[in-house]
């Protein structure tokens, strides 16, 4: 099966300054079975499971590191806008952060956001995806002078994408690049389309 994913460098040109990293595509997990077992909490305290949640239908899933990122922000808002064009599709949307269900409350409240964001406080979600990036001591003094909320696990989750078939299979990805090029609706809808499509087959 092709995956087809869109090239992913995350550089430190954001003022939550996270370095470069190269996610392979072959390195990553292609189907949401990674994530099973896996129980997080809503804005209510209610325990979400997310592997059941993803398996169910098609889906997309954005990680990000906190409500104090405003790249992040700007990905919610973008995804808030296209909620009922993608549930049109039956493409149902949600968001994992490290942040604390309280914080989410006022995230969602705040912004109007209708979809689902789960507090995942250990960063189980994204470390299972492999889209985090681990803390040294010289990151975290470079951190201490953002907005960043310095989480005690030692790694931050990255702003990431992420489109899932039915079947729980990896479609495509997308992720902040060097030039710092935001999401936009065009993109959602655009690739959020494809996971109608059966996938390529490599002859």
């Amino acid at each position: 099966m092709k995956i087809s994913l869109l090239i992913l460098l995350f550089a430190g040109t954001f003022e939550l300054g996270c370095k470069a990293i190269a996610a392979e595509t072959d390195k990553l997990p292609l189907h949401v079975s990674s994530l099973e077992g896996l129980v997080l909490k809503t804005s209510t305290y209610q325990d979400y499971k997310i592997g059941r949640a993803l398996i169910r239908r098609k889906a997309v899933l954005l990680t990000f590191p906190g409500t104090w990122d405003p790249y992040s922000i700007h990905a919610l808002k973008v995804m808030r806008n296209v909620e009922v064009e993608l549930a049109d599709m039956d493409v149902q949307i949600i968001a994992v952060t490290t942040d604390t269900p309280l914080k989410i409350k006022e995230l969602l409240d705040e912004h109007n956001i209708p979809f689902v964001v789960a507090s995942d406080l250990e960063n189980r979600v994204a470390q299972s995806l492999g889209l985090v990036e681990t803390l040294d001591e010289a990151r975290l003094e470079q951190l201490k002078t953002t907005r960043a909320v310095i989480p005690e696990h030692g790694t931050l989750a990255l702003l990431n994408i992420l489109f899932f078939r039915a079947d729980g299979e990896l479609e495509s990805r997308w992720a902040p690049t060097q030039d710092g090029a935001l999401i936009t609706q065009e993109e959602v809808r655009e690739m959020a389309a494809h996971l109608h499509m059966p996938p390529a087959l490599d002859l």
